[in-house]
């Protein structure tokens, strides 16, 4: 009774009353959200953002039911809906300048390339256009419907925090590009844009995680006889949760933790190859191995039919 589960379903109230401690993804919480008909199709992969169907009028219900029943809800906006954040060129950059230390070169070339092209695409479940097709590839309906799937998931955040719902950060970050480290302060931010406090939403990385998983007598908040661990920043996140990139020091366990990179490192663990346990958002994109013409090309010539 002890245990506390966290995880995928697509029915909350079937899950959550048979003792469930709440959904990871808000992909089942749409689908508990849905009209009937739509919740047979995005079954059959034929939805490509299920939150832009959920029902506003069932929403309040269903947090109701999960706050009385004590169920998290671990959101994931940052891994579902990356090309729709207005932040998406901010948090691009901020990867890419991480990448661009050169004592993280140890990274290899795939992961990074996946990370930056990971900003220009949008989670799908539609089989048609498969799982992270790139926006510029969506027609106008498609972009406007992965829009509203996001202001959804925003407004379900919302409601259910003001409710008094336990909302747990967290990125996905194995089965996506999302870098990790800069990954959980993107999340904590788009929680602030959600409708969070920045206090609330720090809580989401300490309190509520520890609360969740029985360990508050351990770890999670600053006080006398729990683990010393702690984070120093040279900004208040209470003024502004960007603050919190402004790391200062980081002590764990009671020790201070040596912050920097260090080129000459090789973990262990790295022993098989580069394309081992990609997914279609962390996959390379695709290459350009040759262009032809069947056509004689002289400037000024017209049309012409290349071969890529």
């Amino acid at each position: 009774a002890n245990r506390a589960m966290l995880g995928h379903t697509t029915d909350i109230y079937t899950s959550v009353g048979n003792g469930y401690g709440g959904g990871t993804h808000l992909w089942g919480v749409s689908a508990s959200l849905m009209t009937p008909e739509n919740r047979k199709k995005f079954g059959e992969g034929k939805i490509q953002n299920p939150y832009a169907y959920m029902e506003p009028s069932k929403m309040d219900a269903l947090v109701s039911f999960m706050v009385q029943h004590n169920a998290s809800v671990n959101p994931l906006l940052v891994n579902e809906h990356p090309a729709m954040l207005p932040e998406s060129l901010e948090f691009e950059q901020t990867n890419y300048s991480l990448y661009m230390n050169p004592e993280l070169r140890y990274v290899p070339l795939g992961n990074v390339v996946s990370s930056m092209t990971f900003w220009h695409k949008t989670r799908s479940y539609s089989s048609a256009v498969g799982s992270y097709p790139y926006v510029e590839m969506l027609n106008p309906a498609e972009i406007e419907e992965a829009q509203r799937g996001y202001k959804n998931a925003q407004e379900f955040v919302r409601r259910f925090n003001k409710a008094g719902g336990r909302i747990i950060g967290g990125t996905d970050t194995g089965g996506s590009a999302i870098v990790p480290g800069t990954g959980l302060l993107q999340e904590v931010r788009l929680f602030v844009d959600a409708g969070l406090t920045p206090m609330q939403a720090l809580q989401t990385v300490t309190k509520n995680p520890a609360e969740f998983y029985h360990q508050a007598d351990k770890v999670g908040t600053l006080k006398a006889g729990l683990v010393g661990d702690v984070v120093i920043l040279d900004g208040n996140p209470l003024s502004d949760i960007r603050n919190l990139e402004k790391i200062h020091t980081v002590i764990k366990n009671g020790q201070v933790l040596d912050g920097r990179y260090h080129n000459d490192y090789h973990p262990e663990f790295w022993t098989a190859s580069d394309d081992r346990g990609t997914s279609s958002s962390t996959a390379d994109p695709p290459s350009l191995s040759s262009v032809s013409s069947n056509s004689l090309m002289v400037h000024g010539s017209g049309p012409v039919d290349l071969i890529v």
